[in-house]
């Protein structure tokens, strides 16, 4: 949800809460200086912000300020060889946890990078001008009045991503005689200790580490010596997933994924069904595109129909592989969504 979104939800309090979280964050780690509107010089392009709020698995509320990246000027904000980053192939992450199923001695702890943008560092000299962000006024003052220059690249910026990883791999990878990166895998790193192998997957700024605990408090220790970060313990949640794990007592694990948010989220978009449905899509269904005169002409409901395709698609790839085929049908009508897919997408959300 976004700032408007927030403050008139019931957990509006909460959420003014975590933007004065927020703002402590930004404070230290240096993230702005407030400029004087006049001392801006003249053309300069001022960047505008967005909040992305969040209410997470576990329930914890997540505020995030986003400069508007697309506002960006390439060649005076960022360059363009310098904005790519790579993300941990959910494949990889499979076999992390097939790994951990299958060795008696191996746990699974998590551990998140505070503000891991926040530690990053601009590459080429970039300056940048933003306005003050909604909520932040009582902190920075009217935005008619002064802008705030970007010392470090913050979340929404074109090289956040590229400015941390590259970051991280300096200081975890290339100056340490221990740890090695895959390859294969960009975000997969792993070490030999005592014989024993233990690795960890990065996905932005979150670490999945697997090994034996005293290599897994080593690897953490190692990262929170480097980076500001939170011990989050035992894994409970990763890339939006709730994970739970447990070992039985021949030793093999087993590792239960599931999505209750997004469920929720689908649930509360198409409302309750008198039906329960038993598979996902209707026996012999084929969607079709049809005549363009009768698609859906309605901004909001093709908004919907894409918005649902989207959360199924995630919820898909990890926690629901029975409704791939339907989804595929539904991802294929994206652009010119009729009635009858939208019948069919309701009955698959209902379904899930």
């Amino acid at each position: 949800m976004n700032y408007r979104q927030a403050m008139k939800s019931p957990d509006r309090e909460a959420w003014k809460d975590e933007i004065k979280n927020e703002y402590d964050r930004f404070q230290k780690y240096k993230v702005f200086k407030v400029v004087p509107r006049s001392k801006v010089p003249k053309g300069t392009k001022i960047l505008s912000t967005t909040w992305a709020m969040k209410k997470k698995s576990n329930g914890k509320l997540r505020g995030r300020l986003n400069v508007r990246g697309f506002e960006q000027l390439e060649g005076q904000h960022y360059m363009a060889e310098n904005i790519s980053s790579p993300v941990t192939n959910p494949v990889t992450i499979r076999i992390a946890w097939t790994l951990l199923c299958a060795n008696p001695d191996w746990i699974v702890e998590a551990l998140d990078v505070e503000g891991a943008f926040l530690q990053g560092k601009f590459r080429n000299g970039e300056v940048m001008y933003a306005d003050v962000p909604d909520g932040m006024e009582q902190f920075y003052g009217s935005r008619k009045d002064v802008v705030l220059q970007l010392l470090v690249p913050i979340y929404g910026t074109k090289q956040a991503a590229n400015c941390f990883y590259e970051t991280f791999v300096e200081k975890a990878v290339r100056n340490s005689d221990m740890y090695q990166r895959s390859k294969a895998e960009p975000c997969l790193y792993f070490a030999w200790i005592d014989g024993r192998l233990v690795i960890f997957v990065s996905w932005i700024d979150d670490f999945m580490i697997l090994g034996h605990p005293e290599d897994v408090a080593r690897v953490k220790r190692d990262i929170s010596s480097a980076f500001v970060s939170q011990d989050e313990g035992s894994l409970m949640e990763y890339v939006g997933v709730k994970c739970d794990f447990k070992r039985g007592a021949d030793g093999i694990g087993t590792m239960k994924v599931t999505q209750p948010v997004l469920v929720q989220k689908l649930k509360d978009a198409v409302g309750e069904s008198s039906r329960k449905y038993k598979t996902p899509a209707m026996a012999g269904l084929e969607l079709v595109r049809g005549d363009d005169s009768e698609a859906i002409v309605d901004p909001k409901q093709i908004f919907q129909y894409r918005s649902l395709t989207a959360v199924n698609m995630y919820v898909m790839q990890w926690s629901r592989p029975e409704i791939y085929n339907a989804t595929r049908g539904q991802s294929r009508m994206m652009q010119k969504p009729q009635p009858a897919h939208m019948n069919a997408l309701k009955r698959l959300c209902h379904y899930v």
